[in-house]
């Protein structure tokens, strides 16, 4: 699986409580305030291998489908990868 393009912007459009986007097949953006937050990265890159497994098309009609019907708090694969925000399964690290 390839590794992610990880950026960190000064500002991501949307809510403020989120810090971080996976947009495949570009890369990860995460805020710069956030820079240290391995959380963060870690659940951006369990998003990436969400997109691996299933390729760009199947990846974007899963997240909005699911989007639609359960909202964001709700929904399977944010819960997912929330659930991995203490791995990395790309053995990547936060900038110091």
């Amino acid at each position: 699986m390839n590794k992610p393009t990880v950026r960190y912007i000064r500002w991501i459009p949307g809510p403020a409580w989120i810090g971080g986007i996976t947009i495949p097949p570009v890369g990860i953006f995460i805020e710069a305030q956030y820079k240290t937050d391995r959380g963060l990265l870690n659940h951006e890159l369990w998003h990436w291998w969400q997109y691996q497994c299933r390729g760009f098309w199947r990846f974007v009609w899963d997240y909005w489908t699911l989007f639609v019907r359960y909202g964001y708090r709700n929904h399977p694969m944010e819960q997912e990868a929330d659930r991995h925000r203490d791995g990395n399964i790309y053995g990547m690290k936060t900038p110091s």
